[in-house]
């Protein structure tokens, strides 16, 4: 009998842990996804290393579709840029281009740059063992 009620617990245990959702992406994967919304808005020269110097998570929530949970994000993050200047087909904007720190054995006088300010969003959502990023839908 002390078997059954054993087993029975066990199974209990696993039923309700088992009807979760889905298990939360890793830190690496939200890095990814920060890195990923902040290159839509700063040219990411030098992909070794983070866009960002630091970031935190002011939203999270997630959706039920579906193809499966999404994992929404929003962010601020603090980034070592400097001011680009693109010619292009449509004429001339400014923007964003990733810096390197002076440190960098890659700095030179065209990398240098100063800490700015973002915001973003992006989901995640995984499909099989692979986590994929996207624009966050409103």
């Amino acid at each position: 009998m002390h078997r059954l009620t054993s087993l029975f617990v066990l199974l209990t245990i696993i039923g309700i842990t088992g009807c979760s959702l889905s298990s939360s992406p890793p830190k690496s994967e939200v890095d990814k996804g920060v890195n990923w919304a902040l290159s839509a808005v700063i040219d990411w020269n030098y992909q070794d290393r983070n866009l960002f110097e630091s970031y935190k998570i002011t939203n999270q929530y997630t959706e039920k579709r579906t193809d499966g949970v999404a994992y929404v994000y929003d962010f601020e993050a603090d980034c070592l840029v400097h001011n680009v200047f693109h010619v292009g087909e449509f004429g001339q904007s400014t923007g964003w281009a990733q810096a390197l720190p002076k440190d960098d054995s890659r700095s030179d006088k065209f990398s240098g740059g100063d800490i700015h300010h973002f915001t973003g969003s992006f989901t995640l959502i995984k499909k099989g063992d692979k986590w994929y990023r996207q624009e966050t839908v409103r």
